[in-house]
């Protein structure tokens, strides 16, 4: 067999190609201290690993000190709410990955190219609708910056899929390279995000003092994807949508 993806195997790549083929509790000696990836700047943290390939998926964390993700400071610590826009933006654009998107596109339907599978393999994190609200599923602050993941680790009836499980570790890395690290985002995108959340915040903050309950700004596209799918509607969905004046 080849390399698992993101590259040279890691340690923890290697440690799940050994326990090819054994039990599936074997997939307990994962947790405990977390896992450094050779040469990426992160490491991967098994808090709860499932106890066989039916139950809830395990919790997983994948940290990035703040060293190396370089986020600026401004929207690390200088304010609550960029913290939080921050958070949601890297939400996005990591679960845009891990569903097999480019992560720059999310009014987009994604369909294959992820890590699902009928038996185990699943890899989610908590996908934001159109709310932008403080969240646990990313934590940024002055050491590091965190993803928190859920991961069905795969099985074959009730054996342990190393090489499988390999492959999926080097998928998430290569997905947090892309998304929890600032060198690699649409700089302007983020800056964007922030400061349309910033503006909504202090637009909030004045409704009390005018006597308003709501605002809606110039150009804001109203109607939604469809009754089950809240974001924007695009003109690939509609060529006759109209925006608000």
């Amino acid at each position: 067999r080849g390399p698992a993806a993101g590259g040279p195997s890691s340690a923890l790549q290697k440690c799940l190609k050994d326990m090819e083929g054994r039990q599936y509790p074997a997939y307990k000696d994962l947790s405990g201290d977390g896992w450094d990836i050779d040469g990426r700047s992160m490491t991967v943290f098994f808090d709860k690993v499932q106890g066989d390939a039916y139950a809830p998926p395990s919790w997983v964390r994948v940290r990035v000190p703040m060293r190396a993700a370089g986020f600026p400071k401004a929207c690390v610590t200088d304010s609550k709410v960029a913290n939080t826009a921050l958070c949601d933006f890297v939400t996005r654009v990591l679960s845009d990955l891990l569903r097999g998107g480019g992560g720059t596109d999310w009014t987009q339907a994604v369909s294959g190219g992820s890590w699902s599978s009928s038996k185990g393999g699943d890899l989610q994190i908590d996908t934001p609708g159109q709310y932008v609200i403080e969240r646990t599923s990313v934590v940024a602050n002055a050491e590091f910056v965190e993803a928190r993941v859920t991961l069905a680790l795969p099985a074959r009836g009730r054996s342990v899929e190393g090489y499988r499980a390999a492959d999926i570790v080097g998928g998430l890395c290569d997905a947090v390279e892309k998304s929890l690290f600032f060198s690699a985002l649409d700089s302007k995108a983020l800056r964007q995000h922030v400061e349309s959340v910033e503006d909504q915040h202090a637009l909030r903050q004045q409704l009390a003092s005018l006597s308003l309950v709501a605002f809606v700004g110039n150009g804001a596209v109203l109607p939604r994807k469809s009754g089950v799918d809240d974001r924007p509607m695009t003109r690939q969905d509609s060529p006759n949508l109209v925006l608000f004046q």
